[in-house]
């Protein structure tokens, strides 16, 4: 049902569409290369351009089978700032853009 929700969707000129699994082949080969290399440490990843989030939540429950994980997952900015002055307040991208 959540995919059906998402179909209509755009963002700018990308259609929100990805699936479950879409990158499990990927995931397979990444999670063992991670602990591989940060052997007992924990881990902080930021998959960016997200969609969904379903194959970022699949990535982080395979990492979190071996290791300590910290996951943001974000689609196209990573933070917004909200400035309140008096009664207004406004919100800022990280390239100091005003969103109307």
């Amino acid at each position: 049902m959540f995919e059906r929700l998402l179909e209509p969707m755009r963002a700018g000129s990308a259609w929100k569409r990805t699936y479950r699994r879409r990158f499990a082949t990927l995931d397979c080969i990444l999670a063992p290369e991670i602990g591989r290399r940060f052997p007992n440490q924990p881990v902080s990843v930021h998959d960016m351009a997200v969609s969904s989030g379903v194959t970022s939540l699949e990535l982080y429950r395979l990492l979190c089978a071996s290791q300590q994980v910290t996951m943001r997952a974000s689609d196209y900015y990573n933070s917004i700032q909200i400035v309140r002055v008096g009664p207004w307040e406004g919100v800022f991208d990280l390239e100091v853009e005003f969103w109307k």
